[in-house]
């Protein structure tokens, strides 16, 4: 996705844990359970999927990275065993996901956003539920993304490593 978005106000808005079932397609809740620095963090993330298959959750590792040559910002969020929050009947755990949201600042002032995933469903999965995790939800995600970012709430955001 190409938008005139500001690079803080995006990262910003993905870093808001409470905004994330707003514009996140299947997230029902995500906060922070761990800061170690304004780049690394432990993440609960609790996913809405749809019925007959249970909700999943993970605790993440994620990690923000700024690629001073390209201004390429990376985040990186990497499932984990852990009990930092205690495992709920009502979910299945992940423990092996990845998922990488990419924002590179483009000489014309657009910013190019992307992401991609890749999830261990920790058990089987109905090919209609593969397809929406695959397909439907991220395009969803986009397209709220886009919308959250015009309501222009994270204008006055900004973050030392995104300042150098």
């Amino acid at each position: 996705m190409h938008a005139d978005f500001r690079l803080q106000s995006v990262v910003a808005l993905i870093r808001d844990g409470e905004t994330c079932p707003r514009w996140a397609d299947l997230c029902k809740e995500s906060r922070v359970v761990k800061a170690v620095s304004e780049t690394e963090f432990y993440v609960y993330n609790l996913n809405d999927i749809p019925w007959p298959v249970k909700d999943r959750d993970a605790i993440t590792h994620v990690v923000w990275e700024r690629n001073n040559g390209t201004g390429l910002v990376t985040m990186t969020a990497t499932a984990i065993d852990s009990d930092l929050v205690p495992a709920s009947k009502k979910a299945v755990r992940l423990k092996k996901a990845v998922t990488r949201w990419m924002m590179l600042p483009k000489p014309d002032g657009t910013l190019e956003i992307s992401s991609e995933g890749h999830i261990d469903p920790a058990g089987p999965t109905p090919a209609w539920v593969t397809n929406l995790m695959l397909i439907d939800s991220p395009f969803k995600t986009m397209e709220n993304l886009r919308k959250e970012m015009a309501e222009d709430a994270y204008a006055d955001v900004s973050f030392e490593f995104l300042s150098n």
